[in-house]
């Protein structure tokens, strides 16, 4: 008998907590999302968004990824409306990798919600000139010049009687003009 009363007791009580739940509002319901993506702009900044909806009022957001090597959740951010865009904005590394990332929201009654981990391979763009396109054209000049003055070099050593001078500086002279002029042409 005492279990059929501790048994009824226990029903009474989930009844009544589900009607104090609809009655006063309670939410229970976790954020929902959709319209989840990745746009690249400007080469390597990075745009995740998603957009979030709730049947109450949502309160944050967070975003997660690999960028360091390791998974970490950044700090919240707030929300501004309902239903409301996730939006992040994150310069890309300059290597290539696979990143990994995951948006999760919660609202103001602590129910979250996150979506599944994205995955997208990237690609780090390649800097056309490293070290500037001035500098590959003044490299390229002076590989022109130093194949201009090597042979007056070398003749005028000659003619001094200085041969290993005149062919050991003159081919040294030589291979820098000529590896200067492929810089020039390959930057």
């Amino acid at each position: 008998m005492k279990l059929k009363i501790c048994l009824l007791s226990i029903l009474i009580f989930l009844c009544f907590c589900s009607l104090i739940r609809k009655v006063y509002g309670v939410d229970t319901e976790s954020p929902t999302y959709s319209k989840i993506s990745l746009t690249i702009t400007g080469g390597s900044n990075a745009r995740f968004q998603t957009l979030w909806e709730d049947n109450a009022t949502l309160d944050k957001f967070r975003f997660q990824w690999n960028e360091s090597g390791t998974f970490v959740w950044e700090n919240w951010i707030d929300f501004d409306s309902n239903p409301d865009y996730s939006i992040i904005l994150k310069p890309m590394p300059n290597k290539n990798m696979v990143i990994g990332w995951k948006i999760q929201a919660k609202d103001e009654a602590g129910n979250n919600a996150t979506i599944p981990l994205h995955i997208h391979n990237w690609i780090a763009p390649i800097t056309p000139y490293p070290l500037g396109s001035w500098m590959i054209i003044g490299m390229g000049l002076c590989g022109f010049i130093m194949e201009m003055i090597t042979p007056i070099y070398v003749i005028k050593k000659i003619k001094e009687g200085e041969w290993s001078d005149a062919l050991c500086w003159g081919m040294l002279m030589f291979i820098i003009g000529i590896a200067f002029i492929i810089v020039w042409l390959w930057g």
